[in-house]
């Protein structure tokens, strides 16, 4: 039966195979991402520990200190155990095959990998005697395959690191990593990385004891933490919170990234349904038209069970064929998924199309054959068979076709919903990337400079090597602008409170929000950051004259709003080495910055600049402004090359790239939604077509009888037009209801637009309404031009 109709076949195969592959693709990222376990020995243990406060503004959690790791270590309980790692420190530079390289290597506690519960793939992990002193690296299998050629011989040698000798003792399995998932190596961490003069900030991991909850060990380590920080001040303030250790990998890969695949989840399912009902309403038409076989079939001694089974048996048919087809679409997708790379994953996230996923689809493709296949064999089972033989098969498809108005107005409705939905994220997008961020991105690009520190661990060699590359960069050709600074945009330095001379100040009471940076002279103006009052630093900022300072308006109107901040001196506090009090000079336009607790939207924190040559940062950003097609990345790495041949320069790439990385979430979710949108659309449209069409074909005796008894093609237009009304008004004031309800979903979503824009939801209405226009013009065009001399002549 299915092989005799091959236009109603081919066209149902192909919306169940794109319905049904739509959603074992986004429901294999849902495994991969969300259900599949990190790649750790009983991961469900394991947490991670960190530090919250809800005073600090724009920051509710930040990375415990080593200190707390020692206390937890030794006297935590309900922790099996303890151990942290941490990137708050400078990284290395590695000196193999291809030259000189900055590398990021994370310093780790001797039993990191052992709480974790992996093993290495050669070799051994730390051991207590390798955090007593030395250097001693375990490789990422990424750096020893792509640097070291994966030469096993490797376990038990030095390689260079800073300049000096480290032992390699292992390298990690192909599989694993931890965040951040760039790391190239892990180092032993030592009492030499311990002995600055503030407490290191670590990121701590904890195996609960089994038995345990998290709120125990929670409770626990807030115990601890009190009692080792009993002086007032930001320690004390500070309360340890413990997370599931997977949902952080989640958060810290996207702020809305459950958020995201859930809403993505709930929107395939929704195109899913569509595509059913558009099936269901094939089949249903089908089964209308195919009322006098039915009968035939009756009259030959078929019963009513028997009739329902043939139809949900090609239902069944259909079903599994499509899911079938299904199955390879969603194997295009997820390749694609994983060629494009388009948003990061959580740390051990592995996006395939697995056997979950084909049980997935086995399941839904079983559903969808018991949605589309119960419309037709229920309005069958209701027929009278009798009737249908005395018509003819005439006359007994109206409440047929009621029933299809209600499956399309339904269609209607949930494709209005995806609509506006696409509609919002679509733009929220567009107001966020077109947002003034108060600096320039075009024909920007930045690299990260780090320098040997046994060579450069004095301030004035290190100022020395920075001014020294800025002039040589300057004398370049095709080189518009050269900038330095500790941290290149969008992203900004280290935040502390500050204290403003001649006003009282107390810690406990200070804000905790003012980022402070050093940057070089030619920085505002390469970036095109607006010095509004005041000057911004020139030559006569040197390491001995007085120490200034240039802060942002976001500083100014929150320190100084009813008073002038130029002359004023403010300082640095919170720090174990007291920084200058420094004067204000200017006041330069608040920049906007992205930040990893907000994702749909940029902040402008205050900030506070100093000049390069009066504090110079361990390691720096370098900034380059480039006219037209120059070789930027050759002219850098050569004149760093003629200044320190092992001077790091890490990948040189856009600042436009940069950017982009932040609004990659906001972009995948508008560009899915708006696909999953636009197929829902079209499907609702296929849908309303084959109803117009069925109806012309089913109702053509009555149009010519019409038409013969002196109705004008118009009124027959008109017929057409009422009847797409119907389902068309139905389902835009249910789909604009549906989309007014379910907006607390969007919240943080969205950027500069209202979940209730009443200029979008009147765009997708027009988009409805013309929509339906288009797909009644040809079944419309066809009634018209129905002929009743024939169709009376055919009766």
């Amino acid at each position: 039966m299915l092989a005799g109709a091959r236009g109603f076949t081919a066209l149902a195969l192909l919306i169940l195979a794109l319905g049904i592959g739509a959603n074992t693709a986004v429901f294999s990222i849902l495994h991969g991402t969300l259900l599949r376990p990190p790649p750790y020995r009983e991961p469900q243990r394991l947490v991670d520990v960190l530090d919250e406060s809800g005073r600090e503004t724009g920051l509710t959690q930040r990375y415990a200190s080593y200190p707390d790791f020692e206390e937890y270590h030794r006297h935590a309980r309900q922790l099996e155990s303890v151990g942290a790692v941490t990137w708050a420190v400078p990284q290395p530079i590695l000196a193999a095959r291809g030259g000189s390289r900055p590398v990021l290597t994370v310093p780790a506690t001797d039993n990191f990998f052992q709480v974790l519960g992996v093993q290495p793939a050669l070799g051994r992990t730390f051991t207590p005697a390798d955090s007593a002193g030395g250097c001693t690296v375990v490789l990422a299998n990424a750096l020893w395959q792509a640097v070291f050629g994966a030469d096993p011989g490797l376990v038990g040698q030095a390689i260079q690191l800073d300049g000096r000798d480290c032992t390699v003792v292992g390298i990690m399995p192909a599989g694993f990593s931890f965040y951040p998932a760039a790391t190239a190596m892990w180092r032993a961490l030592t009492p030499e990385q311990l002995a600055g003069p503030r407490p290191l900030p670590v990121v701590i991991v904890g195996r609960l004891r089994v038995g345990a909850t998290r709120q125990q060990a929670q409770d626990e380590l807030r115990s601890l933490h009190a009692a080792l920080h009993t002086e007032a001040g930001i320690e004390r303030e500070m309360r340890p919170f413990v997370t599931d250790l997977q949902e952080q990998f989640t958060w810290v890969a996207g702020r809305n990234l459950r958020t995201t695949i859930w809403v993505l989840v709930g929107a395939v399912s929704v195109v899913l349904l569509i595509a059913c009902l558009n099936v269901a309403n094939l089949l249903l038409g089908r089964s209308l038209a195919r009322q006098r076989e039915l009968a035939v079939r009756a009259a030959l001694g078929a019963g009513r069970g028997r009739l329902v089974r043939q139809l949900l048996t090609e239902g069944m048919l259909l079903a599994g064929t499509g899911g079938a087809l299904g199955v390879g679409v969603a194997y295009a997708a997820v390749r694609y998924f994983r060629a494009v790379n388009p948003v990061e994953l959580p740390v051990g996230s592995e996006v395939r199309l697995s056997l979950p996923a084909l049980l997935f689809t086995g399941l839904v493709s079983l559903t969808t054959a018991l949605v589309f296949g119960l419309a037709p064999a229920w309005k069958t089972a209701r027929l009278s068979l009798a009737a249908v033989l005395r018509s003819g098969g005439r006359g007994v498809a109206t409440g047929g076709r009621r029933t299809a108005q209600v499956l399309v107005a339904a269609q209607m409705a949930l494709s209005v919903a995806l609509l506006a939905a696409a509609g919002l994220l679509i733009e929220s997008v567009n107001r966020m990337g077109s947002e003034p961020l108060g600096f320039r991105t075009q024909r920007l690009y930045s690299a990260r400079i780090v320098l040997l520190q046994q060579r450069y661990h004095e301030e004035a060699a290190r100022g020395q090597f920075y001014e020294r590359l800025e002039r040589a960069l300057c004398s370049q050709p095709g080189l518009q602008g050269v900038a330095l600074g500790n941290q290149a945009p969008p992203f900004h330095g280290g935040i502390s409170p500050i204290a403003v001379e001649g006003r009282p100040y107390r810690e406990d009471t200070a804000v905790h929000d003012v980022g402070h940076e050093a940057v070089s002279t030619g920085f505002f103006r390469t970036l095109g950051i607006t010095v509004l009052r005041g000057r911004g630093f020139d030559d006569r900022d040197r390491a001995d004259t007085e120490p200034v300072t240039v802060v942002n308006t976001a500083l100014a109107h929150e320190y100084f709003p009813d008073t002038d901040p130029i002359g004023q001196r403010i300082r640095v506090m919170g720090q174990t080495e007291p920084f200058p009090w420094v004067r204000i000079v200017g006041v330069v336009a608040a920049v906007k910055r992205s930040t990893m607790y907000r994702e749909m939207g940029w902040v402008e924190p205050p900030v506070m600049y100093r000049p390069m040559a009066q504090h110079v940062p361990d390691s720096a950003s370098l900034v380059v402004a480039a006219a037209g097609s120059a070789p930027v990345a050759e002219c850098v790495r050569r004149a760093a090359a003629q200044i320190d041949p092992e001077a790091g320069i890490g990948d040189i790439q856009p600042v436009e790239r940069a950017m982009l990385k932040t609004m990659a979430y906001p972009r995948f979710r508008a560009v899915v939604f708006g696909a999953f949108a636009g197929f829902a659309l079209l499907l609702a449209a296929a849908g309303l077509y084959g109803l117009l069409s069925q109806m012309v074909a089913q109702r053509r005796q009555e149009i010519g009888v019409r038409m013969a008894m002196g109705a004008l093609p118009r009124d027959v237009v008109g017929l057409v037009l009422r009847q797409t009304l119907t389902p068309l008004g139905i389902g835009l004031a249910a789909g604009l209801a549906a989309s007014l309800a379910t907006t607390q979903w969007s919240a943080g979503l969205l950027y500069g637009v209202s979940a209730h824009d009443p200029a979008i939801l009147g765009a997708v209405a027009a988009v409805l309404v013309l929509t339906g226009a288009v797909a009644s013009v040809l079944p419309a065009r066809r009634a018209a031009r129905t002929n009743p001399t024939d169709t009376l002549r055919a009766e």
